[in-house]
């Protein structure tokens, strides 16, 4: 170490002797030859391969003529093959040419996940068009935004999901339900369509710090290098099987269908929309599902439901995680059962997802915090200080993205642009840029680079990454609110939870928290609306004037159980719903007064709650109801418009709390009876 600071001293010394009049901060202190290790050794990731002049849904075509018959795509009972599945596609291409959509044209696609979703992709791919996903559990405002600020051609959805929320607008829509006849009146062959690596396919909108999302633009040539690395460097088979866990929304599922459909593996979706743990474990059990890629938070549950022994989860044999830190810890229990390799991905949607990775096999036994790993092929990875001057191993500063996987940049935003991807000046290429990715990072002495935090704002919470401006911009435009600050804080259960810092307007009284979720839910996704609101007369302030978010009071409750205005459930529908929440939010008692926010709940611990209600109601509730109700007396009201006829729900509920209550022997006894009674006989009952 002290020799490498000798070698830094006499670097500025050199520095300053060539040219006195330089700035201190703006010399690098980079030696000769840690310059050519971090350029050269650290980031020689050249490959050539052939697959690179291909494009993914050309690779899929293949699949399909060699075994049309081999299946592509699954979800619950329903399946497609690859040939079925690639004479879709066509047809579908072929009717959106002749709607106008072109190469360079933007198609939004709001749909379900599952089978007519994977046709819709691989047919505006086809039609020389870019894709750009809309999640239909997103605010209306929100999904409107993004139709209208991508210039779409064309919005491909379904009748039952229009319901006056895209349309009618400006926009042409295409309902896949409504018009199937004429789509499959088109030719099933190929159509003939030019497009070169510079095209477009896709555009993600990520949270953006102003208050408005940004649409980060990848192209072919960006998105084919990732999918050729991903299957060579980890051996992705062509029999692999994969779930589909995380939202159409998220960039690392674009890679999870491409490189399934381009190797000819199958792909699989859960029968729920939803997410549910047990649900997920069935489907990977039963489908002996052999990789799965999501979030951190998306698979701890998985771990902690599929005890003892993990049976449910010995089929797989690759797991990636990615956008957010792993806890080694959460993990250790099943490392030691399983056969799967467990890999730690790192990457922006602005920089095609995947950047980095890093197997957890190589991770030292006592360190409890992966590194992210080392560039990807024919990317680059640079650690860089304010004035873009090369940082030593060991050193933190902003980790930048060149190479392939570097995208075109935001979408009609050229300000936004401009800014986070610059000129590269280590590169002779012309035109080459980095992505700043606004992640603090340092490198280690073996080249694996170590994630430190974020340089700004922006925070992730449950996987989903998030913009804190975007929140408090609309939280202020709320008539009670003067000022808002959001932050992150953890909850007594360790969950990263966003907490809302509030000036009211002089003399105005705040509302409540659940009206204040309420208003947040018309312009912003569920994983972005706070669970906690603290009204302050003041923000506290560093000396420079700038709120000083580290002196914000904690709120006098993050999760920690029920208050003093306990109150038991009195229906039976109450009952229930107490009973969903202790589970899923493990607790030991629930009141009607209770909020779900403030018992520690969070976005993907709704998603669990409100599949529960769907199946033991069969209710078709929304997401967004489990937020913008006040507490679970106001839920159970809630849930009473869902009801198909009136009084069903309390009828349910009652044969639910039956059932519960009792005992196998009582449950035979009762089930012989009512046969019995029907001239069914006494025979033997199902142990089931």
């Amino acid at each position: 170490v002290v020799q490498r600071m000798l070698g830094h001293l006499q670097t500025i010394l050199d520095a300053f002797t060539s040219e006195p009049s330089q700035r201190l901060g703006q010399v690098s202190i980079v030696t000769a030859d840690e310059q050519t290790r971090l350029l050269s050794e650290w980031n020689d990731t050249r490959n050539e391969s052939a697959t690179l002049a291909r494009h993914v849904h050309e690779l899929f075509a293949e699949q399909a003529r060699e075994e049309p018959e081999r299946i592509a795509v699954a979800c619950g009972a329903e399946q497609m093959s690859y040939g079925e599945l690639n004479t879709r596609a066509n047809r579908l291409a072929r009717y959106l040419r002749r709607n106008g959509v072109d190469t360079e044209s933007r198609v939004c696609i709001c749909l379900e996940p599952g089978l007519e979703l994977i046709v819709a992709v691989l047919g505006v791919l086809k039609a020389g068009a870019a894709y750009v996903p809309l999640d239909p559990a997103y605010p209306d405002n929100r999904l409107a935004f993004m139709l209208g600020d991508c210039g779409a051609q064309v919005l491909l959805t379904e009748s039952r999901l229009l319901d006056g929320r895209l349309g009618p607008g400006n926009v042409p829509t295409l309902c896949v339900d409504a018009e199937r006849e004429e789509i499959l009146c088109e030719s099933p062959d190929d159509p003939d369509v030019n497009i070169c690596g510079d095209n477009l396919i896709y555009v993600i909108y990520t949270s953006g710090s102003t208050g408005r999302p940004k649409g980060a633009g990848v192209t072919h040539g960006n998105f084919i290098n990732l999918v050729d690395w991903f299957v060579s460097e980890f051996a992705v088979a062509e029999r692999e099987r994969v779930l589909i866990i995380s939202s159409f929304s998220f960039d690392l599922t674009q890679k999870d269908i491409f490189s399934t459909l381009a190797t000819g593996g199958q792909l699989h979706f859960p029968a729920s929309t939803l997410y549910d743990p047990a649900e997920i474990l069935a489907t990977i059990s039963e489908k002996e599902i052999t990789l799965v890629n999501c979030t951190p938070s998306a698979f701890y549950p998985l771990v902690d439901s599929a005890k003892p022994g993990f049976q449910k989860l010995a089929t797989l044999k690759h797991v990636f995680l990615g956008g957010e830190p792993i806890n080694v810890l959460r993990l250790r229990e099943w490392s030691m059962h399983r056969n799967a390799e467990i890999v730690n991905t790192y990457g922006p949607t602005e920089a095609t997802d995947t950047c980095s990775a890093f197997r957890l096999s190589d991770l030292e036994p006592r360190t409890s915090a992966p590194p992210i790993g080392k560039p990807s092929d024919n990317v680059e990875l640079l650690i860089l200080d304010e004035y873009f001057n090369l940082i030593p191993q060991g050193v933190a500063g902003e980790l930048c993205v060149g190479g392939a996987g570097v995208g075109r940049g935001y979408l009609n935003n050229p300000s936004a642009t401009a800014e986070r991807f610059v000129p590269h000046p280590y590169s002779s290429a012309a035109g080459a840029r980095l992505y700043r990715t606004g992640d603090l990072a340092r490198h280690l002495p073996d080249g694996n680079i170590e994630f430190l935090g974020r340089l700004d704002h922006q925070v992730k919470v449950a996987g989903y990454r998030i913009e804190l401006g975007e929140v408090e911009a609309a939280m202020v435009q709320h008539e009670a609110v003067s000022e808002c600050v959001v932050v992150v804080r953890d909850d007594a259960h360790g969950n990263a939870r966003l907490v809302a810092y509030v000036v009211p307007e002089p003399a105005v009284q705040l509302p409540e928290a659940s009206a204040l979720r309420r208003y947040l839910a018309d312009s912003l996704p569920a994983h972005m609306i706070p669970s906690v609101f603290v009204a302050l007369e003041t923000f506290p302030l560093t000396p420079g004037g700038k709120v000083d978010r580290r002196a914000l009071p904690p709120p006098s409750t993050m999760g920690n159980g029920t208050g003093s205005n306990y109150a038991a459930p009195r229906t039976a529908v109450e009952e229930v719903l107490a009973g969903i929440w202790r589970e899923v939010l493990a607790v030991e008692r629930v009141g009607i007064h209770d909020n779900f926010l403030d018992l520690g709940g969070h976005s993907m611990l709704a998603m669990r709650c409100v599949s529960a209600m769907r199946r033991l109601f069969r209710v078709d509730i929304p997401l967004r109801v489990l937020f913008e109700t006040a507490n679970l007396e106001e839920l159970a009201h809630t849930l009473k418009t869902y009801e198909d006829q009136p009084g069903t729900l309390e009828k349910r509920a009652r044969v639910l709390q039956k059932v519960k209550g009792i005992s196998r022997e009582e449950l035979q006894n009762e089930l012989l009876k009512r046969r019995a009674s029907k001239g069914g006989g006494s025979g033997p009952v199902s142990q089931r």
